[in-house]
């Protein structure tokens, strides 16, 4: 068996516990994704391999008393729990806790002493149901319109899709802008971020919930990604068709008004027979710049 990557399956959770004689305990979680050559892999071999991995930060699987950084906190690995995977036969999941050693947090004795600031980010994905218009070749290529055998447009067609919903937590906000939260909600990525090419990230929602006993906010945005675009497609076809600037019906070979939509070449005038429609979009959403999304919600 040869382990082939190793990865971040959900990102840190840290907890914070009173204790003993004004002390905090805090302890904190990674998930882990380790993923191998052959199914039902060796647990054994998971938890002795030394090697060092990209999605890791180029670091290796955490051994027990390893030391890791949480923000500003210092804890070490405390258990590790291995099991599989149950997306793949070929994964090993890795649970690893983390405990800290007992600090000063005596709140009385530090007067003005701010909360550390909490961020962060989880990703989640979804399958739903969304119309079809466009079909692919057998090798999942070549997309073209859906028609039927004459070259008719096929409507009411529909398909399963992915979508991946990502969540950014701020957990001590201040001040956030919450009237920027409705300016900001329905709108999409004018350019690239985090990855996501342009239009392909709507901003779905927020949560904004407010603790009186520290006069903070916690704060949630979240961000839905469509890796076909947010946007509506349609058929370039109808009964109707531009000639000297003016609609006119289209008829068939006997002088008739058409029946059904004819195909047309995205200038308002009928395709030849035999040839397919085209796709046209409509983009519902107004654009915006992400990357100053979290600057201009001040989170």
């Amino acid at each position: 068996m040869a382990i082939t990557d190793v990865v971040i399956l959900y990102e840190d959770a840290v907890e914070e516990a009173k204790a003993d004689k004004g002390k905090v305990r805090r302890s904190g979680q990674r998930v882990l994704l380790a993923k191998t050559d052959t199914k039902n892999p060796s647990f054994t071999d998971v938890a002795e391999s030394t090697a060092t991995w990209p999605g890791l930060g180029n670091q290796k699987i955490p051994q027990i008393n390893d030391e890791f950084m949480f923000g500003a906190y210092k804890l070490y690995v405390a258990s590790r729990r291995f099991s599989w995977f149950k997306g793949t036969e070929r994964g090993v999941q890795i649970d690893v806790r983390y405990e800290g050693v007992d600090e000063e947090a005596n709140q009385e004795d530090q007067p003005g002493e701010e909360p550390s600031t909490w961020k962060r980010i989880s990703i989640s994905s979804s399958q739903v149901t969304v119309p079809a218009n466009e079909s692919r070749d057998e090798e999942g290529i070549n997309p073209k319109p859906i028609t039927n055998s004459a070259g008719d447009p096929v409507d009411g067609l529909e398909e399963e899709t992915a979508i991946a919903v990502m969540k950014y937590t701020n957990s001590y906000a201040p001040d956030p802008n919450l009237p920027g939260f409705y300016d900001w909600l329905n709108t999409v990525n004018q350019t690239p971020f985090l990855g996501a090419a342009k239009n392909t990230l709507r901003m779905t929602g927020f949560t904004a919930d407010f603790d009186d006993a520290t006069q903070l906010w916690s704060v949630t945005v979240e961000l839905t990604y469509n890796p076909k675009q947010w946007r509506i497609g349609y058929y370039d076809a109808g009964f109707n068709e531009l000639v000297s600037g003016e609609r006119v019906v289209i008829k068939d070979k006997a002088g008739n008004p058409v029946s059904s939509p004819v195909p047309l070449d995205n200038t308002g005038q009928a395709k030849p027979v035999g040839q397919d429609p085209d796709l046209l979009y409509v983009y519902p959403y107004e654009q915006k710049n992400f990357a100053n999304l979290l600057a201009d919600l001040r989170i």
